[in-house]
């Protein structure tokens, strides 16, 4: 969530962006537990290059509450599509 608020901070804004969320579910004792979590994100944001999306997306995976609360299972990948 917070990576799609970040460009709309400043002067940019996205013409797409897609994330496909991977829920590793493994059994903890009697109970099953969320281990890990990956994300994989791609966006297509005509105004700004790859550089810039990879500082953006850091930013949004270090300071957004649910990546903190998450950050011992979750992992993410991202990339620019289209970037100029």
């Amino acid at each position: 969530m917070a990576l799609t608020a970040q460009p709309f901070r400043g002067r940019d804004h996205a013409d797409r962006i897609h994330t496909i969320a991977g829920v590793k579910l493994d059994k903890v004792g009697d109970a099953f537990a969320i281990t890990r979590i990956e994300l994989q994100t791609e966006a297509e944001i005509s105004s700004i290059d790859d550089t810039t999306f990879q500082a953006i997306a850091l930013d949004a995976k270090q300071n957004c509450p649910v990546s903190k609360a998450l950050a011992d299972r979750n992992s993410s990948d991202g990339k620019a599509a289209n970037a100029r």
